[in-house]
């Protein structure tokens, strides 16, 4: 009976271990900003649409296959949270294609600060939680098998 408890708490910590790395991943997705990587928009009309939502950060807007260097000024380049990317068409050729890159809010983000600064906390309870069962259960096959009173 000892060594069956003793089993089950050596089988708990590892689910418990694997478990916290897949929670770990999901509350650091849920965290962090998602970088858009770099996407190819099309200007109409000086106004473009990028592919996600949620923009809270325009970090280039330029034509990389012309002119790698440049990177376009807050005067010239304006973007929405919808994702709606507005360029002054003399600075700018209206109707061509750029590439953007932005940060922006994924659907599952957590947009609360509080609730942002909270959320690791919950890999590190599990993680004591699950360590607390197996360490209990462990000691309980150690006492059913004689080496502790």
């Amino acid at each position: 009976m000892g060594l069956a408890k003793l089993l089950s708490g050596f089988i708990l910590l590892l689910i418990g271990v694997n478990l916290i790395a897949v929670i770990g991943t999901s509350v650091a997705g849920n965290i962090q900003l998602s970088d858009s990587g770099d996407e190819v928009l099309a200007i109409a009309s000086s106004l473009g649409q990028t592919a996600n939502d949620d923009v809270v950060d325009l970090t280039y807007f330029g034509n990389k296959t012309v002119n790698t260097t440049t990177n376009a000024r807050a005067s010239d380049v304006n973007f929405t949270r919808a994702g709606v990317v507005t360029v002054n068409g003399t600075a700018w050729n209206d109707g061509g294609t750029y590439n953007v890159t932005y940060s922006f809010e994924a659907d599952l983000y957590v947009a609360d600060s509080r609730a942002r600064s909270i959320m690791p906390l919950i890999t590190i309870f599990f993680a004591l939680g699950i360590l607390a069962i197996a360490v209990m259960v462990g000691v309980d096959g150690f006492k059913g098998m004689g080496f502790l009173n």
